[in-house]
């Protein structure tokens, strides 16, 4: 089984010698930071008023 998605994150751990404890953090880089954006007020309530839709089928209204 291939996972989801492939973050290509890196995962550091540093343990304490003073009491048993271990720290882990996990630093993603899976993909860029998307730039901001806004829409029109229209676009928000066309968003809002279908929001139990599939996001990919919001969108491929907006775009027809």
């Amino acid at each position: 089984m291939q996972p989801r998605i492939t973050s290509q994150g890196e995962l550091h751990r540093s343990f304490s010698k003073s009491n048993p404890t271990a720290i882990m953090t996990y630093n993603h880089k899976g993909h860029t930071k998307t730039p901001k954006f806004s829409v029109t007020q229209e676009v928000q309530k066309y968003i809002r008023a279908r929001q139990l839709l599939f996001p990919r089928l919001i969108y491929q209204d907006l775009i027809q």
